[in-house]
């Protein structure tokens, strides 16, 4: 049975969103895992909003800019939210 409350320290912890978008998608990828915990998980990542989705890094002044990339990390994907659900929750 998953943890949510070790997911919710490990996703908090996480200094960028790429980050934690990964960490969910390993934890999604395990085979081990029920479908119990996998709808749980899928249901966190889509009512936490301020962990999983990207922040705007063209529409401002370019220190807001550069400060939401490096919130962000290399790779962040902003439809990861949908991407999640349409992927793993069959």
């Amino acid at each position: 049975m998953i943890d949510i409350h070790d997911i919710n320290v490990r996703m908090e912890c996480s200094r960028t969103v790429s980050e934690r978008q990964h960490l969910a998608e390993d934890i999604l990828r395990d085979p081990r895992l029920s479908r119990r915990d996998r709808r749980e998980l899928i249901r966190y990542v889509r009512d936490r909003p301020d962990l999983f989705v990207p922040y705007d890094e063209i529409n401002g002044p370019p220190w807001e800019n550069d400060i939401a990339m490096l919130r962000n990390g290399p790779d962040a994907r902003y439809d990861f939210r949908n991407w999640v659900e349409l992927k793993y929750s069959s």
